[in-house]
C-alpha cells in the first residue's frame, strides 16, 4: 500500500513537471468533449488541472466531469466529486464537517460517493470514510468499519494526519 501510494506521488509529481503551466480555453474545450464522450483520463487531468490551479475560483464547473468520471470507475474522481461538493455548499471553502449542514439525501449520495471511491481503493475517500465511521458523522458510528479501514494504512498514520 505505501509502495502505491509512493508510485503514485511519483507520477503525479512527474506528470505536474512536465505539464505546461496553463491550459488554454481551447484546450478545456476539448478536454471537457473528450471526458464526456470517451471518459478520457488524460483530459479529466486537464480539466481538473485548470480548475484546481488555473481557475480555482470555478471550481464548481468540475463537479459534472468528476460524476462522469466517478461513472467511469476513477476512483480519485469520486473524491474529487465530494470534495467539490462540499465547497459549494461551504461557500467554496472544503470543510470535511460541512456535510452535516446537509440534508439526509446529499449526505447519504455523498457516503456513497466516498464508498465507491474507497472500493476502488482511493486513499482519500477511505481516509474520509474512516474519520466519518470512527466518529459517527452523518453515518452510525461504526469502529469494524473504521478498524477495516485503518488496516489499509501503516500503523500510527491517522495518528500523523490532521484531517
Amino acid at each position: 500500500m505505501v509502495r502505491n501510494f509512493l508510485f503514485l506521488v511519483i507520477i503525479l509529481f512527474l506528470i505536474i513537471s512536465c505539464r505546461r503551466t496553463k491550459t488554454t480555453d481551447s484546450e478545456l474545450v476539448e478536454a471537457e468533449r473528450v471526458v464526456v464522450k470517451s471518459q478520457d483520463a488524460g483530459s479529466y487531468v486537464d480539466i481538473m488541472f485548470y480548475y484546481s490551479n488555473d481557475h480555482p475560483e470555478l471550481y464548481m464547473e468540475q463537479l459534472p466531469y468528476d460524476l462522469i468520471m466517478c461513472n467511469a470507475k476513477d476512483g480519485a474522481a469520486c473524491y474529487n466529486f465530494y470534495a467539490n461538493y462540499l465547497k459549494i455548499r461551504n461557500s467554496g471553502k472544503f470543510d470535511k464537517e460541512s456535510i452535516r449542514k446537509l440534508d439526509k439525501p446529499e449526505q447519504d449520495f455523498l457516503i456513497y460517493m466516498l464508498n465507491k471511491g474507497a472500493l476502488r481503493e482511493d486513499m482519500y475517500c477511505q481516509m474520509y470514510l474512516y474519520y466519518y465511521y470512527k466518529n459517527g458523522i452523518v453515518v452510525k458510528k461504526d469502529s469494524l468499519k473504521a478498524d477495516s479501514l485503518s488496516k489499509i494504512f501503516p500503523e500510527g498514520f491517522f495518528e500523523k494526519v490532521d484531517f
